[in-house]
């Protein structure tokens, strides 16, 4: 009900997340945009993908710090609990961000 609510759905009910892990998952507008990425296709490399976030956050021109800081929040913050909640897969070694569970209707 909730991801139908936001515009997500869940594919096949395969992730199973209650109401609470659904809105902590969407609370953050860098996860939203991140999960919309994703649902365009990947594998994305950890710092193509805080490119292209800061670029939709219209934080552009985004210069190497920038990136660099949208890096740290993503791979400290964000994709760690997405991760943990089934909705990506991230693999922290190459850090590469693959398989939006959600799709957006």
């Amino acid at each position: 009900m909730a991801l139908e609510a936001r515009g997500y759905i869940d594919e096949g009910e395969a992730i199973g997340l209650n109401e609470d892990e659904v809105h902590r998952l969407l609370a953050a507008e860098r996860r939203r945009l991140t999960l919309d990425i994703l649902s365009e296709g990947g594998p994305w490399e950890l710092e193509e993908l805080a490119t292209e976030l800061l670029a939709r956050e219209d934080a552009y021109p985004a210069d190497e710090h920038a990136v660099q800081r949208a890096m740290i929040a993503l791979y400290h913050r964000h994709l760690p609990m997405m991760d943990d909640l089934g909705a990506i897969e991230f693999d922290r070694r190459s850090m590469r961000v693959d398989g939006c569970r959600l799709i957006r209707r």
